[in-house]
């Protein structure tokens, strides 16, 4: 895979970190799936994600280059549709390593061998969190920080197993 390969970022949970990144992204001109496990969550993301548009760019929400960076993101509550045939998965779920552990376990089954899995975690162990998986190699961390569309920097923390090629790639992304 290439950089250039990838035009669709998928980002599951669409709290602080995860709306901020579908935003950051989605105005890079990537195609987002912002993923939550309910419906009010992406409501309240979008609005909070058209409100930050209005602030950065200076123009009203119902502007047409607000219009089209929207356009860009589709929300979902369905975890297959938001992964399916997607190049980079970036978790932001909540701070809890049983959680992580059971979704990076579950889209281990998922999604292709090539599909980079990464956590926006500053705080809990890569290798913990991939224990639970068979493709260890291709889990890493990505701790954008916040808001991650007003500060461009992001820590890129490789696990005990996760591959030098993966991890390359997802630095020089």
């Amino acid at each position: 895979m290439k950089i250039e390969d990838i035009n669709s970022i998928s980002l599951l949970g669409a709290g602080m970190i995860g709306h901020g990144l579908a935003l950051h992204f989605a105005k890079a001109g990537y195609k987002v799936y912002l993923y939550s496990r309910t419906q009010q969550t992406l409501d309240k993301a979008m609005e909070n994600i058209k409100s930050s548009l209005s602030m950065l760019l200076e123009k009203p929400a119902e502007s047409e280059e607000i219009k089209q960076i929207l356009n860009r993101i589709t929300i979902t509550t369905d975890l297959a549709k938001a992964v399916s045939n997607i190049p980079l998965i970036i978790e932001s779920v909540a701070e809890d390593l049983r959680i992580k552990q059971e979704l990076f376990k579950e889209l281990d089954g998922m999604c292709p061998k090539e599909t980079i899995l990464a956590t926006n975690t500053s705080v809990i162990s890569i290798t913990e969190i991939a224990s639970k998986s068979k493709n260890r190699e291709r889990i890493l961390g990505t701790h954008f920080w916040f808001p991650p569309y007003l500060i461009p920097l992001v820590e890129v923390v490789k696990g005990r197993d996760t591959s030098d090629e993966i991890m390359e790639f997802t630095y020089q992304f």
